[in-house]
């Protein structure tokens, strides 16, 4: 058979295996949720805008207004960038952040250049300018100055400001090339060196005596002179040449300055709401006027067209006094609770407490994720007057994705329908009697009955039936006007279980009004700290435990009988013998079950594990180390139940992951696989989604030769493309042969692999 013959012949066999019409992320792929907003610098690069914001660099599309991120899912260092910059004749862009972190972009590829990270350096590693002299970039920073041969991609030189006793409070905002000098804005004042001296030498450092101590903020080069912003607020603006006096400018429309730049031969000059350029007799000659600023960079694309970073808006463009904000993402960084919903919604609580689950007051609103949009629910007019502040827990109606309720800690409970709150239970007149109207976490039972834990009460549930009746549940000497609670959890057995701070788990058997409670006392719970954050139930029926000490792991069946209970500790297998606590000493914020009934934990400062159904074997362990996760101080984390992407809410926002776990029933869905035909130059992970719960699945050859096999983790199995032997498949066509647990369904679908 010609190869021709063959690959219609391929094609022809590819049409008859299943087809899915949704679009698939990549195996193990990430990506980032973030409000790209809040810009400082802007910059212009063959036909796109580079931007920075707090929340990371992206690039704006002038052609096809797409929006990419700069993130750490495509290989940046970091989050929240400060400066960006692109060369003025190649390729090459300079992305620095405010740790310390600094990514060179050469044609589309970032290369890291963190040697900061690791000099020794115990102040802020802030990177507040950054300028390009031909191929060298000068950085500015609160440590000092640094210079990067981006050429050769490697930090040439650094100046540590407080490694002289001449420089012991300053900081450095600023830095340019003027008149063959280096010229560096600081705290005190505005200092120079020779290009041919050596920064490191502070004591060559010379001050500029016309421009007079203070604190300079931006300096610029203009058509022979160096123009400068003095003083912490922008109060002033200066240009001077060496040897003579400064001469103080002044426009109507400036009382302030943010900052100013060179481009070409106009200097422009920004405030929060204007921004000019003048020509090289100071004279005006283009201003702009718009109320969405705050402005804070200035660029010109080649056709003269001008383009603003603001901290409130995002991008600006002068020519139509429109903005654009980045990469679609939510309007706050901040999540407490996420739940994604089987149609595909993703829903944040963005709340929060104090260490000591205080109340912090955050309002920045309910938000979500629908059709790849992310919106803001903003808070209706409620006759309270903190608004919907603190909000912690999302509870969804399980007969309908589009009614959930809310849990506030500072101001009750919300209901939502159709994206709208549709009411708002919250005082005053308080509902049940309460005293207070905040609360700690929510959940349904079986009985579509709604369970929710007042803070600060001594009722410590109360439920809301389906048939507009209420229970109230107190817990006496346990829940208090003193005591905040949290997670809220309904068993196999019925039994509602509530994580009380500081005493422990008080657990309710509504059938008979039983009360049970867990704490630190061996033979009464064995806990191990008082302060739970989280409660889980597996698909065993096991209650998860989450501590600032670790986890514990309980039997509902154990309880309400005389014998004692204890937590079961989670203790990890290791092939040499050393045994240990799985998160002993760590603090664990979150849990979530995904469909292979494996364990996602959250901790704080520890990143996120993902472990067996048992916990005994850790099957991976992110960090902002090996992997994109945003940081180490993970809060929250929600599972789409339907494709497996996993979603964690991290204190420098949201970032997902593909997972290879799905929810799954006991028979076979539509069975897809991907990628699908396998093409020569894919090397990842082949997926198979739409299976039966853990089904076993064998890959053969069309001869029947066994090439792999594996078992699904819920709906979902991940083959690495690799045979027993390590080798990649022959072309061809391949069958996989899936069965259930019982052995009772089967079915058969296609693979091809294309070399």
């Amino acid at each position: 058979m010609t190869h021709f013959r063959f690959i219609r012949f391929l094609f022809f066999v590819f049409a008859l295996c299943p087809l899915s019409a949704h679009t698939q992320l990549n195996p193990e792929a990430w990506r980032v949720h973030l409000p790209f907003f809040r810009c400082s610098h802007i910059d212009y690069q063959n036909g796109k805008l580079l931007l920075a914001s707090d929340q990371g660099a992206w690039s704006y599309n002038l052609e096809t207004i797409e929006r990419e991120p700069f993130s750490k899912a495509e290989g940046f260092s970091a989050v929240q960038s400060s400066v960006v910059r692109s060369h003025p004749s190649k390729p090459w862009a300079i992305v620095t952040y405010q740790t310390g972190h600094v990514d060179l972009q050469k044609n589309g590829r970032a290369i890291p250049l963190n040697a900061l990270l690791n000099a020794g350096i115990n102040d802020s590693k802030f990177i507040r300018s950054a300028e390009w002299y031909g191929d060298t970039v000068i950085l500015a920073a609160d440590f000092g100055v640094v210079l990067i041969d981006a050429k050769q991609e490697v930090f040439r030189n650094s100046a540590i400001l407080k490694n002289s006793p001449l420089f012991t409070t300053e900081t450095c905002q600023s830095a340019t090339v003027f008149n063959g000098k280096y010229w560096f804005s600081l705290s005190t004042g505005l200092y120079s060196l020779p290009l041919s001296g050596n920064i490191k030498d502070l004591t060559s450092w010379v001050i500029q005596p016309e421009a007079g101590p203070g604190f300079y903020a931006h300096v610029s080069a203009f058509n022979g002179k160096l123009f400068a912003i003095k003083g912490q607020q922008g109060d002033s603006l200066f240009a001077f040449t060496p040897g003579t006096p400064a001469q103080i400018l002044s426009f109507p429309d400036f009382p302030t300055f943010n900052s100013l730049r060179t481009i070409g031969n106009r200097l422009y000059l920004l405030t929060d709401t204007v921004a000019i350029a003048v020509d090289a007799s100071q004279q005006i000659v283009w201003s702009f006027h718009s109320p969405f600023g705050a402005f804070k960079d200035i660029v010109r694309d080649p056709s003269g067209n001008h383009y603003l970073a603001t901290s409130r808006n995002g991008l600006l463009f002068s020519a139509t006094n429109q903005t654009a904000y980045g990469p679609a993402g939510p309007e706050t960084r901040n999540a407490y609770d996420i739940k994604v919903l089987p149609n595909g919604d993703v829903w944040v609580a963005s709340g929060g407490r104090t260490p000591l689950w205080g109340a912090i007051f955050r309002r920045d609103q309910l938000f979500y994720r629908s059709q790849g949009f992310w919106r803001v629910l903003r808070e209706p007019e409620a006759g309270y007057p903190l608004g919907h502040a603190d909000l912690l827990a999302i509870a969804p109606d399980p007969d309908d994705p589009k009614h959930l309720f809310v849990a506030a800690g500072i101001t009750g409970l919300y209901e939502i329908n159709n994206y709208t709150y549709s009411s708002i239970l919250q005082g005053p007149p308080l509902p049940l009697g309460l005293n207070r109207p905040g609360l700690g976490g929510l959940a349904f039972d079986r009985q579509k009955d709604l369970w929710v834990s007042p803070s600060y009460d001594p009722v410590g549930l109360v439920c809301l039936k389906t048939d507009n009746s209420s229970l109230s549940v107190d817990f006496p000497n346990f829940t208090s006007n003193a005591v905040p609670t949290g997670d809220v959890v309904v068993d196999d057995f019925g039994y509602v279980w509530l994580a009380v701070w500081s005493r422990g788990i008080a657990v309710y058997n509504p059938a008979n009004g039983q009360k049970q409670y867990l704490t630190a006392t061996f033979n009464s719970g064995d806990l191990p700290n008082l302060h739970i954050r989280t409660l889980a139930k597996d698909k065993n029926g096991e209650i998860w435990v989450g501590t600032d000490d670790g986890l514990r792991v309980f039997s509902p069946g154990q309880l309400f009988s005389s014998n004692p209970v204890n937590g079961q500790k989670i203790v990890l297998s290791a092939d040499d013998g050393n045994n240990e606590l799985l998160l002993a000493q760590t603090i664990v914020n979150d849990i979530q079950v995904d469909g292979g009934n494996r364990k996602w934990i959250a901790t704080q400062g520890a990143g996120v594990l993902l472990v067996s159904p048992d916990g005994r074997t850790i099957i991976r362990s992110f960090n902002a180390d090996n992997s994109p996760l945003l940081s180490d101080n993970v809060q929250c984390i929600g599972l789409d139940p339907i494709t497996g992407e996993v979603y964690f809410g991290t204190d420098l926002g949201i970032i997902s992951y593909q997972g290879n776990a799905t929810e799954a029933s006991d028979d076979f869905g539509d069975v897809i696989a991907f990628p699908n035909p396998i093409k020569p130059t894919y090397d990842g992970p082949i997926t198979f989604k739409g299976l039966a719960r853990n089904a076993n699945l064998k890959i053969t050859d069309i001869a029947g030769n066994l090439v792999y096999e594996l078992e699904a983790a819920g709906g979902t199995a991940t083959w690495n493309g690799r045979r027993f032997d390590g080798r990649r498949p022959h072309t061809g066509v391949y069958l996989v042969f899936a069965t259930n647990q019982d052995g009772s369904q089967s079915m058969v679908t296609k693979l091809i692999f294309v070399n």
